[in-house]
């Protein structure tokens, strides 16, 4: 029989396939006997260690118990505190925080060892009306997640999630600004009494930053003809924080084209501190302050223009990258530009109008010779060939 072991007792594995090493430690155990168990994550050893030692210091003597009739709203938050908090960046957290308030009350206040399979596929078939493909990626892999922990801690016999399927959904595109769309919002921007709000929205369009990335931008990231990026906007305890030379993927750091027209607007705005875009004080800018203004930038719009459509921040990344495939990028620059690191991601983001199509058609159809083009040249090759 394997030892029994102590509470913060752990054992390491290395993952080769990612270059990672995971911590994985004993928190305590449930009332079956069942081990109770955290994994740390690090680039190497000696930092996964670390991170699961910090735990096991902060916890204090403290043991977690779990009661094998636990529903499933307690199981998730224990899950999350027991198994995300301290692993993944806030706004992940945050993300997984949303999603698991999409689970309906019939599934959360059951008991997790009487949830079925086809209580859990029934949910994601009815998740799937609402929601896009990648949101219920998240969803589906979220919950095969919780399922795998409750299982391995003994609150169920198998894992209900472990084979549930996404409907078969298409992805539904993002809307993004026409070319008459960004002259409006350029030509507004001129005007509005926010200059600060007004340039990030127009380098928005023109850059086809993300939030963060721009909300994190200092003014040593300007150069003549380049935004690099450097560091990204992340939420932490719902505060603004930054880490030089993280952003949301390492393809994410990047240099970014700045046209002469947008580097004029930035360099107009007052310099109060490191950052570009930042509050009075000269510190970080909130993101959903960013979203707060941004709002009441369009509700002003429209009061110009009723008719005017209102797209979230991320649409003008959509817009960027639609526009520039349309200018003539082809996508794989388009990748590099949006800082995406699967091309397939890219795809997603851009969205040629029925205009653009249709020239490609046309353009397409002028290289292959017509009527009696088409007899002259089908002779001339005929009387090569005798």
């Amino acid at each position: 029989m394997s030892k029994r072991r102590g509470h913060g007792e752990g054992t390491f594995f290395h993952d080769v396939k990612r270059n990672t090493w995971q911590y994985k430690i004993v928190l305590g155990y449930n009332d079956d006997g069942f081990p109770i168990r955290k994994t740390f994550y690090g680039k190497t050893r000696a930092e996964a260690h670390k991170k699961g030692r910090e735990y096991v210091a902060a916890l204090g003597n403290r043991s977690i118990s779990i009661s094998p009739d636990m529903k499933l709203c307690d199981w998730v938050q224990r899950w999350l505190e027991s198994y995300k908090a301290d692993t993944i960046k806030q706004t992940s957290y945050h993300q997984l925080e949303l999603l698991i308030s999409k689970i309906p009350d019939s599934l959360r206040e059951k008991k997790v060892q009487d949830i079925t399979p086809i209580e859990l596929q029934s949910f994601i078939n009815q998740f799937s009306v609402d929601y896009s493909k990648s949101y219920i990626d998240k969803m589906r892999f979220m919950l095969r997640s919780i399922f795998t922990e409750a299982q391995e801690n003994g609150l169920c016999s198998q894992n209900p999630a472990r084979r549930i399927k996404a409907p078969n959904v298409r992805e539904k595109p993002r809307e993004a600004y026409s070319p008459s769309d960004c002259a409006i919002i350029k030509a507004f921007a001129a005007r509005y009494h926010n200059q600060v709000i007004a340039t990030a929205i127009v380098t928005l369009l023109y850059t086809g930053l993300r939030r963060g990335e721009l909300l994190g931008l200092s003014w040593d990231d300007l150069s003549e003809q380049y935004i690099t990026i450097n560091r990204g906007v992340y939420l932490e305890n719902n505060r603004p924080v930054i880490k030089e030379y993280q952003a949301k993927t390492e393809s994410s750091l990047r240099a970014v084209p700045l046209i002469p027209e947008v580097s004029a607007l930035i360099y107009r705005l007052p310099r109060r501190g490191r950052y570009i875009f930042c509050v009075k004080s000269g510190g970080l800018m909130h993101p959903r302050n960013f979203s707060r203004d941004y709002d009441r930038f369009f509700d002003k719009l429209k009061s110009e223009y009723p008719d005017f459509r209102v797209l979230s921040p991320h649409c003008c990344r959509h817009t960027y990258a639609t526009l520039t495939l349309a200018a003539g990028a082809n996508l794989r620059v388009v990748q590099q530009l949006l800082g995406h690191t699967d091309i397939k991601t890219t795809s997603r983001y851009t969205h040629p109008d029925q205009h653009l199509l249709y020239q490609a058609a046309q353009e397409m159809s002028a290289l292959i010779p017509q009527d009696n083009k088409q007899d002259k040249t089908l002779n001339h090759a005929k009387k090569q060939s005798e």
